[in-house]
C-alpha cells in the first residue's frame, strides 16, 4: 500500500490560519522571515526540526503526519517468552519495569 502524499505547506498553512497569530508573529515565533511565510505555505516539505517549531507556535499537534498505514511493512520482529516463576518473578518484573527488558533479551 502506497502512502498518500500530503501537502505539508497547506497543512501548516490550516494550522497558521487557526492559530489567529499575524504573520509576523508567526514568523518571529517559528524563526523565519516575514518575507518566507508563504513560501513555507508553498512548500511540499519541511525538515522535522522545523515542524516541530511551527506546532509549537500554532499548538498543533501534527504527530498524525507520521502514521504509517501500511501493516505490510517488513519490519524485523523480536519475540520473547519469558518464564517466571516463584524464584524469578520480583527480577523480571523489576526488568521489564525498568528500561531493563532490553537487558533480559541480551542475557
Amino acid at each position: 500500500m502506497k502512502q498518500e502524499k500530503k501537502h505539508i505547506g497547506k497543512i501548516i498553512e490550516s494550522a497558521f490560519n487557526q492559530s489567529g497569530m499575524t504573520r509576523a508573529e508567526f514568523a518571529r515565533k517559528v524563526g523565519i522571515y516575514n518575507q518566507n511565510v508563504q513560501r513555507l505555505f508553498d512548500s511540499e516539505d519541511c525538515s522535522v526540526i522545523r515542524l516541530i517549531n511551527i506546532s509549537q507556535a500554532t499548538q498543533t499537534d501534527f504527530s498524525y503526519l507520521f502514521e504509517v498505514k501500511d501493516t505490510n511493512i517488513d519490519v524485523p520482529k523480536i519475540f520473547v517468552q519469558i518464564e517466571v516463576n516463584e524464584k524469578n518473578k520480583n527480577e523480571v518484573a523489576k526488568l521489564i519495569n525498568n528500561k531493563g527488558l532490553y537487558d533480559l533479551i541480551k542475557k
